[in-house]
């Protein structure tokens, strides 16, 4: 029967035969297959389908070193082949011969160059077929619902068609299933009789990854360790019952299977397990409580060592979610148009996007969809984010123009480029009826492309002051009549003064641009941003930050900072520390000194 669970979103059931042990009468479960726990999505079926044994781990080890070895042979082959041709490619070039002459002689270093391309050739069908055969997590789309939990029984389930069943093992790293597989070794070793939490735990914590994390977070490692051999302790003697993983064991699985599914992730990695070990745990909780880390300081880290990740893997990434976007303003369809007068006034947000320039957008995720939402319900023309000065509006304009080069929005904004306008330079040195005919020639431009969302940041100054008085220039209007007439897409920016003062009551724009609120981020989500800003400022200045530094500036700035807003405020106090390579305790409590 189906596990209820009110804080799953999910439904957990066990075999009903070996109630989960995966085990009957010492051989492996007739009725499950060692599959000893499912569970129940409402849509999926999901199982642990690789076997955890002794047998299967000898198994495994040596049909990868089999693997490793054939490869390693074939490289070698490969490169003694590739050199051979170029050591006679240099005896002809020697002997004054024309280069095409290597095309025409017989001897066996040849013959070996020509064997050797074969092998290449193998080892690349390898790599490819090792390719294909890699899954990944389904990806969770915009308009998808959560998981949902239905009651179900195992014969039930046994009904479901293969394509609603999901194996996440294959959707774990290499690394993670090594954790799973780890973690049965320790309980094997201390004769412990199930594989619990605790297990994964002190596997993971000989993982650099996983001791980075607890790094950030100032551990005392030798306290650590003696509660977790205290606790080790009490799982009692061995027991003539065959080892297998508990059902705890499991929720945390298939708990890191939809953490990676909600945050949009290809695979499931260690990070992944230990904050679903440490949500999932309370014996875990305990101890990591005693040494004053929670599950929030975990997640919060875990993110910012993803961060980093991100921002050194950046430019390949983007590059390979990008391989089929054109890198000139034209669309794949070949129907755009290129648009050199725009060009002299803007930006291509997503060329830079393409190429790992932009800042990553964290803690946004909610404004990103409700411009989405906006855009593709067609009732407006686009949105107007009103918010204060160093709140990241331009941020969220970054997030998306990284979406749509990953294809990772609605169908209205695929295969589109994001071109920033700048109305500075649409107005310099211009009379009013000049700048007004650049702008017309901007959007017939923009109109006959056919391929452009326009992004304006701090719309306003493009009303006139003088409320139409002479010199005044209202190129908002020429937009809204123009964004009126057409099918374009814009995307822009006010701060709330500006916005109650022009647009509110005094324009157009409302006509055509849906206002969407930006409000300041604090707390959690203030955190996660600052370890982000903080990355690359712990590169350019080779410093280190901890966890407790970064938590102790926002909660401070939030306290006694108050005609700066987040995360700007919190970003310099960082730049100015970093930049005077001093504590950033010293930096905080000079700042909180001249604002008190």
């Amino acid at each position: 029967m189906a596990i209820r669970d009110a804080t799953l979103p999910y439904a957990k059931i066990a075999c009903p035969l070996c109630e989960g042990v995966g085990y009957w009468e010492k051989k492996i479960c007739r009725e499950c297959q060692g599959i000893s726990y499912i569970a129940w999505t409402g849509e999926y079926m999901l199982f642990w389908g690789k076997t955890v044994d002794t047998g299967h781990l000898i198994y495994d080890r040596l049909l990868l070193t089999v693997k490793n070895i054939i490869n390693a042979i074939l490289l070698i082959i490969g490169s003694i082949g590739i050199l051979l041709f170029f050591w006679e490619f240099y005896n002809i070039t020697q002997s004054n011969q024309a280069v095409w002459k290597i095309f025409q002689t017989y001897n066996f270093t040849l013959l070996f160059f020509w064997i050797t391309i074969l092998s290449d050739c193998y080892l690349y069908y390898r790599y490819s077929s090792d390719l294909a055969r890699m899954q990944h997590v389904p990806r969770k789309l915009l308009k998808t619902t959560s998981f949902r939990q239905e009651k179900i029984t195992w014969q039930e389930l046994k009904l479901v068609p293969d394509d609603q069943k999901i194996d996440i093992s294959h959707l774990f790293t290499s690394n993670a299933v090594d954790a799973v597989m780890g973690s049965y070794n320790i309980a094997k070793k201390y004769g412990h009789f199930k594989v619990t939490p605790l297990h994964l735990f002190v596997f993971l914590l000989t993982k650099k990854e996983i001791l980075l994390i607890f790094i950030r977070l100032g551990t005392h490692f030798q306290e650590l360790k003696t509660k977790i051999i205290n606790a080790l302790r009490s799982y009692g003697t061995p027991t003539n019952s065959q080892l297998h993983f508990t059902e705890k064991f499991y929720t945390i699985l298939f708990d890191a299977y939809y953490d990676s599914w909600q945050k949009n992730k290809r695979k499931i990695h260690l990070s992944d397990l230990l904050v679903s070990l440490v949500k999932n745990s309370d014996t875990l909780t305990e101890i990591l409580y005693d040494c004053n880390i929670d599950l929030n300081k975990i997640q919060n880290v875990a993110l910012w060592i993803g961060f980093q990740k991100h921002l050194t893997q950046s430019h390949k990434r983007f590059r390979s979610r990008a391989a089929l976007r054109p890198r000139s303003p034209i669309n794949r369809s070949m129907t755009a148009l290129a648009t050199p007068y725009l060009d002299n006034f803007s930006q291509d947000l997503t060329a830079l996007a393409r190429d790992g320039y932009l800042e990553p957008c964290i803690g946004r995720q909610k404004e990103i969809e409700e411009v989405f939402k906006i855009i593709e319900g067609g009732h407006k023309k686009g949105v107007i984010l009103v918010g204060p000065p160093g709140i990241g509006k331009r941020t969220i304009v970054n997030g998306i123009a990284q979406l749509m080069v990953a294809e990772d929005v609605p169908e209205v904004l695929q295969d589109k480029r994001l071109i920033s306008l700048s109305v500075a330079k649409l107005t310099s040195g211009a009379a009013p009826a000049e700048a007004s005919q650049r702008l017309m020639i901007i959007m017939s431009e923009i109109l006959r492309s056919g391929n452009i969302v326009l992004f304006i940041n701090d719309v306003s100054k493009m009303i006139g002051i003088s409320q139409g008085g002479p010199g005044s220039i209202d190129l908002a209007e020429v937009l809204s009549q123009t964004l009126t007439k057409s099918s374009n897409i814009a995307i822009t920016t006010s701060l709330p003064l500006d916005f109650t003062r022009y647009i509110e009551n005094n324009s157009s724009l409302l006509q055509v641009l849906e206002k969407i609120n930006v409000t300041e981020v604090s707390g959690n989500n203030a955190i996660q941003i600052l370890e982000a800003k903080s990355t690359p400022i712990e590169f350019k200045q080779n410093v280190f930050f901890s966890y407790d530094a970064v938590a102790k500036t926002i909660e401070l700035c939030e306290r006694y900072i108050h005609e700066r807003y987040l995360p700007e405020k919190a970003i310099e106090i960082l730049e100015e520390a970093a930049d005077a390579g001093r504590d950033i305790f010293h930096v905080l409590g000079e700042i909180i000194e001249k604002n008190t």
